[in-house]
């Protein structure tokens, strides 16, 4: 029986010194991209040198996916402006002996803007939601922010125009100063027909009877 006596050796990523290696991918990788291909070697029997590939770290997990036998990392989505430019993603290469040997790797990713894809590139891409679901955020409280300032200008101005004083208006003649008024003036007309009636027609009225002609009289003659 083959003793598991050898630890697994990692050959890719290549590394020109220690166990880091450092990567560079565009910031515009799609989703499901390959990003990088670990591969561990064991010397054991078939049984021993089974390898399994398992992530010890990794800066964001909703990221990047990785194959636990064939050791590939793919992108899960696509970049976005939230995300950090720099990535660091450690992956441990196990055996399958009894106990269980390993050997790890760290690879760390930098993003890069790259020129903009054609507009033929463009539309064969699908837009993930992630993208703008901020810009659509902003919209909403930008559109809610101007309603609500138009509503409180309108509130403001009909409360204006409802405080804004009234003329005042010249308060009815009292109805009693009416019909007082009414009564003189009905006393005068029939004083002065008496009396204009008894001169007209030359009567002898006694001199109890005639009366002075009142003041509306006078002025009633004087402008003839």
């Amino acid at each position: 029986m083959d003793q598991n006596d050898n630890t697994p050796v990692i050959v890719s990523p290549w590394r020109a010194h220690g166990s880091v290696v450092e990567e560079k991918i565009p910031r515009s990788t799609d989703k499901g991209t390959l990003i990088a291909k670990v591969i561990a070697i064991d010397t054991d029997s078939v049984h021993n040198s089974r390898i399994t590939y398992q992530f010890l770290q990794n800066t964001d997990a909703t990221l990047f996916s990785l194959d636990q036998y064939n050791g590939e990392i793919r992108t899960t989505r696509m970049f976005s402006y939230r995300d950090s430019r720099y990535q660091r993603l450690v992956v441990i290469a196990k055996d399958n002996g009894d106990p269980s040997l390993s050997a790890t790797v760290t690879i760390k990713l930098s993003t890069v803007e790259t020129a903009l894809k054609s507009y033929a590139d463009m539309t064969e891409v699908p837009l993930e939601y992630d993208i703008f679901s901020d810009l659509n955020l902003y919209l909403v409280i930008g559109l809610g922010s101007v309603s609500f300032l138009l509503l409180i200008t309108i509130l403001v101005t009909i409360v204006l125009k409802c405080q804004k004083p009234k003329p005042s208006k010249a308060a009815p003649p009292c109805r009693n100063s009416v019909i007082s008024e009414r009564n003189s003036t009905i006393a005068d007309s029939t004083l002065v027909s008496n009396d204009a009636y008894c001169i007209y027609t030359q009567r002898r009225c006694s001199p109890s009877k005639l009366r002075k002609p009142t003041y509306s009289f006078i002025a009633m003659i004087a402008s003839f």
